[in-house]
């Protein structure tokens, strides 16, 4: 079950810090983590006593509320971004970072024409960079399909695949399969936005390279 997909129930995530969101390498997240460390001890104690408990279930039965805010989802963390992402599937977050870092081919823009075996290797290397394990590389390939982002291609015989959409337009395609933002590498002009008519041989050099070079 992903979060979003149950309504009629009620989950909980508890959102805490991590050394990217304070800014501190892995060691001085680990130091930071130390100082806190005493209070949260301390509050464990506190929290176990029992008058502490009766007011708190005091103060939660006092809160005046209906069934209709109780019901109401408009807030629920179902569309909190940080909560999606930490559910998402493997297969899922490997398409988004595809999408994010821009390309398929090793230096070429994303809305080139692409094998699935160029894919795989794509697949491969965000695994190894993203830290994450797939049991199959043609789940990303579905997660694409699913979102209806890709069409087939023929190249001089050679069975091809192609985004439907430029890389702004499918940013923005993806972000609402997935419901939250992407966070791309790069700034997208009026040019980056429509669908994809790119050709194999006029696909333009990955944004990301400075020494891109075309690939046959």
């Amino acid at each position: 079950m992903n979060i979003g997909q149950a309504n009629d129930r009620a989950l909980f995530f508890i959102k805490t810090y991590d050394q990217d969101y304070v800014g501190k390498t892995a060691a001085g997240f680990e130091k930071w983590a130390l100082t806190i460390k005493p209070f949260f001890t301390e509050y464990n104690k506190f929290i176990r006593i029992q008058e502490v408990k009766e007011h708190y279930m005091h103060f939660f039965n006092s809160i005046q509320v209906t069934r209709e805010e109780i019901e109401d989802n408009s807030i629920s963390s179902a569309n909190d971004s940080h909560i999606i992402e930490s559910n998402m599937s493997h297969p899922k977050r490997v398409a988004k970072y595809i999408i994010e870092n821009g390309r398929i081919w090793e230096d070429l823009d994303i809305s080139a024409p692409f094998t699935k075996d160029e894919l795989y290797k794509r697949v491969v290397d965000s695994c190894d960079l993203m830290g994450v394990k797939l049991r199959n590389r043609e789940d990303v390939f579905s997660e694409f399909k699913s979102a209806d982002l890709i069409e087939p291609y023929l190249h001089g015989g050679t069975k091809m695949y192609r985004f439907k959409y430029k890389i702004g337009t499918l940013t923005e395609k993806f972000s609402e399969h997935v419901g939250m933002p992407l966070e791309s590498r790069f700034d997208f002009t009026e040019a980056d936005y429509g669908p994809n008519t790119t050709n194999f041989g006029e696909a333009k050099p990955w944004r990301g390279s400075y020494n891109a070079r075309f690939r046959i």
